[in-house]
């Protein structure tokens, strides 16, 4: 873009090129980071603009039409910048932009504009300038940077009347109260988000404010929208916060997975079937995995009393699997939800038995691993063996958390020697007849019977099962009780590993997800 500015008879360009240094003329002056002032005999310069051009220069002259046509009041004053919304080069009047720069408090482009003028302006235009500059510094209260400037102007040798006049009034008379409240603006809406979600007593302003972002486009960092997420789960506002955390999702980003895991297990406790579904079609495989989602799922069917509903989802899923599906059609399986539906709802064994049978016949056993545990827990050890004789016994992993879980918890040494018993000739590795050992060992430590414990040990060992494949906790148990009986042990304690350290290993190990 460029100005076309009168000088004498001819018509004078003033243009830029954009940087420091591209082609073209040479800038005019190169002292400074400021935009030069052209060296006109009138009074049209191109001053440098918050962060705006850096080089003008001026074009071969072009002959003007008649000289008469060319009058004194054809001249405005003017200043070339750059708009930053727009990239492009434009034009103001420069009172007109000197209002606009005071309006904003934008003094540091001020003071540019009396450095880049105080050469080459005409007076008229160097007084408007000074005019607003001294104007910013009065209603920003800034006394000593008004003084400078007029003790400035004098050692310069120019006075303006206009500005003396306003220098004297302010200086001589009490400056009327600034009313600055006018021009500061509001608080910036993601710092007032902030404040609010410190506190758990202004949900409500919270997520009026948390909207007001969505709706401006500028949102909060995932931690800052979880912990509005949380805060509203801890206050039973679960559907509000199930909103927020779909906000999150549909920018592909997720909430911290521990508050995730929160909401889920809130929104599954009270049968917020809807929210849920709604949640899970933006999740990946990986990340239903991570949060559980699908045993979240599950329970939300169960809490709502549609435990029913929820197995004729999956047989239709699994009925309408093709080859590239079934993957995933396997993968949304809750193992571990599975369990609570064969508890809450034991009439719909058959119903599910129908449906294990039906993943059976794509090559997946884990359904069927969940009905042997069922039988197995519950006594039933007819059904249980049957199952395991046509479907478990050939496989070389299988998930037995729960009966641990079910011996520990009831004291069942018969649950846990069975357990024992049964991987004893199964085809599975010593770290899994460890786990069932370690189960047995705790149950008779729980019990208070160690001479027994202590036998049992030894037998493990005899089986073949080394040291590091039982639980260093059982060990320790077993061990304390035996010393406090006062029964001599030859035990020795392993190191802690990531294999004997934690009774959790066996949650790895079976591949079983919690409820």
């Amino acid at each position: 873009m460029s100005a076309l500015l009168r000088s004498g008879k001819f018509l004078r360009v003033v243009t830029g090129l954009g940087r420091p240094g591209g082609g073209g003329a040479p800038p005019l002056v190169q002292e400074t980071g400021s935009m030069p002032i052209v060296p006109m005999s009138s009074a049209y310069f191109s001053p440098y603009v918050h962060g705006f051009r850096t080089q003008s220069w001026v074009s071969p002259t072009i002959p003007l039409p008649e000289e008469d046509e060319v009058k004194a009041n054809d001249f405005i004053p003017v200043i070339q910048y750059v708009n930053m919304e727009t990239g492009t080069l434009q034009i103001q009047p420069l009172e007109s932009a000197c209002e606009q720069l005071l309006a904003e408090g934008r003094l540091w482009d001020l003071e540019n504009l009396c450095y880049v003028s105080s050469n080459y302006a005409s007076p008229s235009d160097r007084e408007t300038i000074y005019i607003y500059t001294l104007k910013a510094y009065l209603s920003h209260q800034l006394p000593n940077r008004a003084i400078d400037l007029s003790n400035y102007l004098l050692k310069r040798g120019f006075d303006f009347p206009a500005f003396r006049s306003l220098f004297n009034e302010s200086f001589t008379t009490p400056p009327p109260p600034c009313n600055r409240s006018k021009r500061r603006p509001r608080e910036d809406p993601l710092r007032h988000f902030k404040k609010l979600i410190i506190s758990s007593d202004s949900l409500d302003e919270a997520l009026e404010a948390f909207h007001v972002l969505e709706s401006k486009t500028k949102f909060p960092s995932v931690t800052e929208a979880s912990t509005l997420i949380e805060n509203l789960v801890k206050a039973e506002r679960t559907d509000d916060a199930a909103v927020i955390a779909e906000k999150m999702l549909s920018r592909k980003t997720y909430p911290l997975p521990k508050i995730f895991r929160f909401l889920l297990n809130k929104l599954a406790i009270s049968g917020s079937i809807h929210a849920m579904v709604s949640i899970g079609q933006r999740l990946s495989s990986k990340v239903k995995k991570e949060v559980s989602f699908d045993n979240r799922l599950c329970n939300a069917y169960l809490a709502a009393g549609k435990g029913e509903v929820f197995l004729d989802c999956l047989q239709k899923e699994l009925d309408c699997a093709t080859e590239e599906t079934m993957e995933s059609v396997r993968d949304k399986f809750p193992r571990g939800g599975a369990m609570g539906l064969l508890e809450s709802e034991p009439a719909l064994l058959v119903k599910y038995k129908k449906l294990a049978e039906g993943y059976v016949k794509t090559g997946y056993v884990a359904p069927m691993n969940v009905l042997w545990t069922y039988f197995f827990i519950t006594g039933n050890y007819s059904e249980a063996q049957s199952i395991w004789d046509e479907y478990l016994a050939p496989s070389s992993q299988i998930m037995f958390q729960k009966v641990c879980q079910t011996a520990r918890s009831k004291n069942d040494v018969d649950l846990a020697t069975k357990l024992v018993e049964l991987l004893h000739n199964a085809k599975v590795s010593p770290r899994a007849q460890g786990i069932a050992y370690s189960c047995l060992l705790d149950v008779y430590s729980q019990k208070g019977d160690f001479q027994k414990g202590f036998d049992t040990f030894n037998s493990c060992l005899d089986s073949g099962v080394k040291l590091e494949d039982i639980n260093r906790t059982a060990l320790l148990r077993l061990k304390s009780g035996l010393v406090k009986a006062g029964i001599k042990c030859s035990i020795s304690i392993p190191k802690k590993s990531a294999s004997n350290n934690h009774e959790e290993d066996e949650d790895s190990y079976a591949g079983e997800e919690s409820s």
